[in-house]
């Protein structure tokens, strides 16, 4: 077990624990990472909604699929029908699994 400052209150903090005891701040503990602070934000008084950041990796990888998507829908707008290996449909149904994956790890991973 280590101390770690709390992102919040600045106080040291178990690496293990969920929350920090002195202010109540949720913590995620990623196995072979650093903990990470979850996000908090209060939306009424007493009411305070927390959300976890999702992986920039993810993210990238969600982004690429959106891309290669649009460039499969510009293919087959474009009317060029099938050009070589692929056409517009097969690249926009690829960048689509690819944003799917990219969703479903980010959610799986939640990291």
């Amino acid at each position: 077990m280590a101390l770690i400052p709390c992102p919040e209150c600045k106080r040291e903090v178990s690496d293990k624990a969920a929350s920090c005891p002195h202010c109540g701040n949720p913590l995620v503990n990623f196995v072979g990472q650093q903990v990470r602070p979850a996000t908090s934000v209060e939306t009424a008084p007493g009411r305070v909604v927390t959300t976890e950041a999702t992986s920039k990796k993810w993210k990238a990888v969600q982004f690429a699929g959106f891309m290669i998507s649009v460039i499969g829908i510009a293919m087959i707008m474009g009317g060029s029908g099938q050009r070589g290996f692929v056409g517009g449909g097969e690249v926009m149904v690829l960048g689509f699994m690819i944003f799917l994956f990219g969703r479903f790890m980010g959610w799986w991973k939640h990291g």
